[in-house]
């Protein structure tokens, strides 16, 4: 979600880009969980919800960290 939202660059990143992309993740778990109530056998949880949302901070947060070394390692050439 973050490369395609930051056109496939680093230079991309942006808090916005960021934002977006956490917020993306976060409402495709909850519809994804909605098409689960209405499955046979499976059942719509908001931990669920709760465990996409940190999921998709947690890689934002390590996209954003390695976007820094990347960056500064690139800037030193």
């Amino acid at each position: 979600m973050v490369r395609a939202l930051a056109g496939g660059t680093w230079r991309g990143l942006n808090s916005s880009t960021l934002a977006t992309a956490v917020l993306l993740t976060i409402f495709y778990g909850f519809t994804d969980e909605y098409h689960q109530s209405f499955v046979p056998g499976r059942v719509a949880e908001v931990r669920d919800v709760i465990a996409d949302a940190l999921g998709a901070c947690s890689g934002v947060v390590g996209v954003w960290l390695w976007g820094i070394v990347f960056l500064d390692k690139r800037e030193e050439m």
